[in-house]
Parts: structure tokens; C-alpha cells; sequence
């Protein structure tokens, strides 16, 4: 019977989904081998029976039943880049001595050892979650669940391996060696994971937060886009491109804004619509996570020299300008919290080509072009159709002036104020 794998490929493609999977394969290794490493050694090298080896185990098992709470609260508090820090560190000396220690003092250090375990099963979870977009982060956990059952596939068996073929001595130093490499294992992306300190009353803070911030600004006068007050201001500038013909993209290059999925397509429109009559591609964001992958392949490429400009450093005047002579802008964002780009394209009546996702379609609803953010294919039907077809462009364009709404300040402090007003009146 066939296999349907089309949505695991879909997310394996995605950017940095694969390395995380191998690495978290390979960091769970250790902790999947720890029970049958320490029980050989209790009985082959301490010369105890197994019972004795078993309540080893046991006193571990509720140190880490204590302990997990414990580091998540460490998380809440301190951040994830921190708790993986003293786990690690504690986790890591605990297994690089335990062979050092005479049964007592064994039996009373795992339980050590277990309110510090590296919680390699969690970071692993948390990693997806910043890298793959909701709608396919079911795919992605199963993927990561037949990653895990293998880690505990080979982890007991490497280790009953190493303890029998060569010491458990040996078994135990390399658990320990490979628990801290997976500690500090780049591979679980901790740049995006890093969990803010929680306030002691989240809801009183985030509605004081509301109306210090977006309340007065309410009040201020200001030169805004389009009919609305969220967006940039309006005005003449001497901009640092000064091209008439490109499609516009406006964020961070950042590995989450998905910069990478637009160079095949344009590559293919050079190839099929000519240099000339292919738009720039105009990028403006300050580098961000990761950057140096997508300029690297942009700077490898001569036939995308010239067509893809970055500029790092825009300011709001300037930026107007831009999007107020665009064909179009583009959006294949993986990851977002509201998407203030897709809004400022709306307000200034251009089309967005945007990636679909829930947070995107609360800005635009629909009028914004939709496309699945690892779909190139559909991606260039779309990005192509616009650029040779300028009456759907018009069309669209319309749609926009006659439709779009945009979100004022005052309306999204008050939306916040009532949600918060009503989780105070819930409790």
C-alpha cells in the first residue's frame, strides 16, 4: 500500500526542520541509553544485584519528577538559553563522575542528577515550534516522535555496547560527553526560544503596558498612510535605489521571514521573461537571525546579481517612496505575530503576495494573494501573473482602495483592554 509522505517532505523542506531533526536524533541518544548504562554498571562494576541497580533508577526517575516543574519555572524566570545553561552543567557532572562514586553516594546523586536532567525532549518540541508555521506542526511532531522512538532504538543498545564490549566505566564517561554536546548543540536553534521573564501579574501588566503605549499615541497627531494611523509616514526622500520597475518585500532577513524561498523564482522569471523585463527584487530589513545563509547563496549566484537588492538601513520617507512605486510586495513569511508589512502594503494600495497563515489573514483577509510558504511553484504562477498581467494588478489594486479598512491604534489597545477586562472578570 503506497505511503502518502507529501506533507513530511513539505516540512522536511522547510528551512533548518531537517538539521534539527538529526540533531535532536542524535542528542537524545544519550538520555535514552542513561537507565541501561547505570544499570550495568551497578551490577557489573559495583557488584550489586539488580534490585540495587533498579533503585538507582527509581531515585532518578523522581528526581526528574521534581525537577521538571522546577526547570520550567527556571524558564519562565530566567529564559530556555539559561535553564539548558545550569542543566547542562549539573546534568553533564553528574554522569562525568558517576563512575567515580561508590554505590551510597551514587544512589543519592541520581536523584541529584535528576532535578538537573537535560530536557532534550522538550527543547526538541520548542525548536519546531519556532521553526515550522501552525498548520504544519502536526507533520512536523510526528516527524519528531519517529525521531524519538529511534533514539530509543539504538541509545540502549549502543550502550549496552559500549559497557559490555568495552567497560561500563567507559559507557558512563560517554553518556556523559554526549549529554553536554547535546547541551550545547547549535542545532536547537535557542536564538528563537529564548522564553521572556514572566511578570507577577501578567494581566495587570500587559493592560498598563496597553495604555502607556498604544493609547497615547492614539491622541498624537500624526502624518499617517492611507486612511488609517497604523504605518509609516509619508514624505519625499532621495532614495538609495532608484529603480522603476520592482516587487518589494519589507523585514528582517531573518531565516523565519523565508528571504531564501523567493531565489529560485526569480531566477526562473530571469530565465523565462528575460533579465529586462524582470522586476528587481527590492529587500529592506536590518539583518537578523541567520542572515548570513540567504546573503551567502544571493552572493553566490551571478545570474541573480543586481536583481536582488538588499538594503539594510531605510528610513520611514524613504521607505514610502518605495512602497508607493512597487508593482507589487511579497511576504513569504514563515512566522508571524500580526504582520505589519502586509498592512502597510494594503494601506498603501499594492497588492501582497503573502504566505498563508492565520496571523497574515487577520491583516488582510482576502484581499491579500495567498500561497503556501513552501510552495514555489504556485508562488511563481502567482509572483509571474502579476508582473505580465498589469490590469489584475489594477483590478486587485481597486479591490484595496475600495475594501480595506486599516486597523487604528485605538481600536487594537481597546480590543486588548476588554480581552484583558474579561480574563479578570473570568477569574
Amino acid at each position: 500500500m503506497a505511503v502518502a509522505t507529501g506533507n513530511y517532505q513539505r516540512v522536511l523542506r522547510l528551512p533548518g526542520v531537517a538539521t534539527l531533526l538529526v540533531l535532536m536524533f542524535a542528542a537524545r541518544i544519550p538520555v535514552a541509553a542513561t537507565n541501561m548504562v547505570l544499570t550495568l554498571h551497578v551490577v557489573l562494576t559495583l557488584h550489586r544485584d539488580y534490585g540495587a541497580a533498579g533503585l538507582v533508577g527509581a531515585v532518578g526517575t523522581i528526581g526528574i519528577a521534581i525537577g521538571a516543574p522546577l526547570t520550567g519555572r527556571l524558564v519562565d524566570a530566567f529564559g530556555l538559553r539559561k535553564m539548558v545553561f545550569v542543566t547542562t552543567i549539573g546534568y553533564g557532572t553528574y554522569w562525568l563522575t558517576a563512575w567515580l562514586l561508590p554505590y551510597p553516594v551514587l544512589l543519592v546523586m541520581s536523584f541529584v542528577g535528576g532535578l538537573l536532567a537535560l530536557p532534550v525532549m522538550s527543547v526538541g518540541r520548542q525548536a519546531l515550534s519556532a521553526l515550522v508555521p501552525p498548520e504544519h506542526r502536526r507533520t512536523a511532531f510526528s516527524l519528531d516522535s519517529i525521531s524519538l522512538e529511534m533514539s530509543f532504538m539504538v541509545g540502549p543498545a549502543v550502550g549496552v555496547l559500549i559497557a559490555t564490549k568495552v567497560s561500563t566505566t567507559a559507557a558512563v564517561i560517554s553518556v556523559g560527553c554526549l549529554l553536554v554536546l547535546a547541551g550545547i548543540a547549535p542545532g536547537a536553534d535557542r536564538a528563537h526560544l529564548k522564553a521572556p521573564a514572566l511578570p507577577q501579574r501578567p494581566a495587570a501588566a500587559a493592560r498598563a503596558a496597553v495604555q502607556t503605549l498604544c493609547l497615547p499615541r492614539c491622541r498624537e497627531p500624526h502624518k499617517l498612510v492611507a486612511a488609517g494611523d497604523i504605518g509609516i509616514d509619508r514624505g519625499g526622500a532621495d532614495p538609495q535605489y532608484g529603480g522603476v520597475n520592482f516587487v518589494l518585500m519589507v523585514s528582517s532577513i531573518d531565516i523565519r521571514k523565508n528571504q531564501t524561498f523567493l531565489l529560485p523564482i526569480w531566477s526562473r522569471l530571469i530565465r523565462e521573461l528575460g533579465r529586462e523585463a524582470t522586476p528587481d527584487l527590492l529587500l529592506i530589513g536590518k539583518n537578523g537571525h541567520r542572515s548570513h545563509e540567504f546573503l551567502s547563496l544571493l552572493a553566490e549566484s551571478a545570474e541573480l546579481k543586481g536583481k536582488i537588492i538588499v538594503l539594510n538601513r531605510v528610513r520611514d520617507q524613504e521607505l514610502a517612496w518605495y512602497y508607493q512605486r512597487a508593482l507589487f510586495t511579497v511576504f513569504p513569511s514563515l512566522a508571524e505575530g500580526w504582520g505589519f508589512p502586509v498592512a502597510e502594503s494594503l494601506s498603501f494600495g499594492k497588492v501582497c503576495v503573502s504566505s498563508e497563515i492565520d496571523s497574515i489573514r487577520e491583516v488582510g483577509g482576502d484581499l491579500v494573494s495567498y500561497v503556501a510558504a513552501n510552495d514555489v511553484g504556485s508562488a511563481y504562477k502567482l509572483i509571474k501573473g502579476l508582473i505580465v498581467n498589469p490590469a489584475e494588478r489594477a483590478r486587485l489594486e481597486s479591490l484595496i482602495a475600495n475594501r480595506y479598512q486599516p486597523t487604528q491604534w485605538a481600536t487594537a489597545a481597546n480590543v486588548i483592554l476588554g480581552a484583558l477586562s474579561n480574563t479578570k472578570t473570568a477569574r
